[in-house]
């Protein structure tokens, strides 16, 4: 047969009508392929092959290497999650291309369910190229962004919360961020979300028994089938726990910011530098050293970090200055949390107190620099509303009271001790499905506490399970599923 072909990103590929996904979510003549690892040139590279196609790509490409004899034979058996070690042609004029290992994954027992076949071979940017291009040229097209784990989720293989921590966990800032990840895709948050959702199911039953039983369809609930102690222990208890967990997932993915303010010359810089342990920041000892916000990136038990080093706030008529003070004052209304830098030995002024009334509401922590100056033992005497805030003495020039430091800034974040929640929501996506969820469950128990109609209290159960089913991805609409998955990498 002649294939048409076309051209994309510079390689030549096989033209194929793009066929839809039917309701078992398998394609029909659509075989995907694309590079599995990152660009650049590397020890090894791999090409990943999914579709019904995958196969036949690979016998006419691949040649097993079981002595010089077989190097040209491409009637072989592909031996299922096996390794197979040959060479790699290209089937127009049989010249070889690389020495690879080719493995096969025959449908269902692969990453999407359907046959793959991946191929490793030496990690070029040419050679990859070269390999990718045959593959197209020979029946594949080129996979779109995520394409693959979206097989794997639509073939039933995985659920929206999980095909979402493949992502996560590619993108890991940290070693929290991993683990969280890691939890997430072995199921954690499904399961609880599939718990929920069960027990949603049984009390709507039970709630439409009584419906279907009623003379009128709408009187209440007269056998006490269910209760809203029930509801609030299985459902609405657990959820809760769940939202709550928004502000520790996003912070493990996305990092945490913090703003260092003050006024000039309190050792801001000096406190950025010893806070990421390296000289980034320009000490000087003259005030104002600081205009444009300098950030950098730590890891602090196992949550990263962005510390943002903002320029000295005083009253200035500066221009260059008054642009940097700007930008700090912009930084604070961006930031997780604020260390707001005093000086041990020098009294507070003007500039200090109008720094603290700007912060004072805000998530702030007081950090009171240059106790090395101190004689031993003294602490500088502080206004009450400042001493109030539970004040952390360092000197950023000694490292003196550092540690400490670190450890109140993962207290006042809320993340200490954790880590380990089994179940932790950390997409926005989540976050504002299970809050809906919520509130439709505390509806329902109020109308079994008040005694509604039983129609009323189906509805808010029903509400409640789709924006469960939501999560999960049942019955995901096809533009959610592109929105989540153009989040990802081609290849994955």
């Amino acid at each position: 047969m002649t294939q048409r072909l076309t051209t994309e990103g510079g390689i030549k590929i096989a033209a194929q009508p793009r066929s839809t996904i039917g309701p078992l979510g398998r394609t029909e003549n659509d075989t995907i392929a694309a590079i599995g690892t990152a660009a650049g040139r590397g020890g090894i590279g791999i090409i990943r092959i999914s579709g019904g196609r995958a196969a036949d790509i690979a016998r006419a490409l691949f040649r097993p290497l079981r002595g010089a004899h077989r190097a040209n034979n491409s009637e072989f058996a592909l031996k299922p999650h096996h390794l197979s070690y040959g060479i790699l042609i290209n089937p127009a004029d049989s010249e070889k291309v690389d020495e690879v290992l080719l493995a096969f994954m025959p449908a269902p027992h692969s990453y999407t369910r359907e046959d793959v076949i991946e191929i490793q071979c030496h990690g070029g940017n040419i050679v990859l190229h070269k390999i990718l291009g045959l593959v197209l040229m020979n029946g594949a097209r080129l996979a779109e962004g995520g394409e693959f784990t979206r097989r794997a989720f639509i073939n039933g293989r995985i659920d929206l919360t999980q095909a979402e921590a493949v992502a996560d966990l590619i993108n890991a800032r940290s070693e929290g961020a991993m683990k969280m990840a890691a939890r997430q895709l072995s199921g954690g948050l499904k399961k609880q979300i599939q718990g929920l959702i069960a027990h949603l199911r049984d009390m709507l039953a039970d709630v439409e028994a009584e419906l279907e039983f009623s003379e009128d369809g709408v009187t209440g609930l007269t056998a006490g089938t269910i209760t809203s102690a029930a509801l609030k222990e299985r459902v609405i208890g657990p959820m809760r726990k769940i939202a709550e967990s928004y502000q520790l997932g996003r912070a493990l993915k996305e990092g945490y910011r913090l703003a260092i303010v003050g006024k000039p010359n309190v050792g801001k810089s000096s406190l950025f530098n010893r806070l990421i342990e390296r000289e980034k920041a320009i000490v000087t000892p003259f005030p104002g050293t600081t205009r444009d916000p300098v950030e950098a990136s730590v890891t602090i038990e196992n949550i990263a970090i962005d510390f943002i080093d903002t320029a000295g706030m005083r009253q200035s008529h500066n221009p260059v200055e008054c642009i940097g003070i700007q930008k700090s004052q912009e930084a604070m209304q961006t930031v997780d949390l604020s260390l707001f830098v005093v000086e041990s030995q020098a009294p507070l002024d003007d500039d200090d107190h109008r720094i603290f009334q700007q912060v004072h509401e805000s998530n702030m922590l007081l950090v009171v620099n240059k106790t090395d100056l101190l004689d031993s033992g003294d602490r500088p005497m502080l206004p009450m509303a400042y001493a109030q805030r539970d004040p952390v003495f360092i000197s950023a020039k000694s490292g003196a009271g550092i540690d400490v430091l670190k450890k109140r800034i993962v207290q006042s974040c809320g993340l200490q001790g954790q880590g380990e929640c089994e179940a932790v929501i950390c997409d926005l996506r989540h976050k504002v499905a299970i809050e809906a969820a919520l509130g439709e469950a505390c509806h329902a128990a109020e109308s079994i506490d008040e005694n509604r109609p039983m129609d009323m209290l189906a509805m808010d159960l029903k509400h409640a399970l789709v924006q469960l089913q939501a999560i999960i991805g049942e019955g995901a609409a096809p533009d959610v599923l592109d929105a989540i998955f153009q989040k990802f990498c081609i290849g994955k």
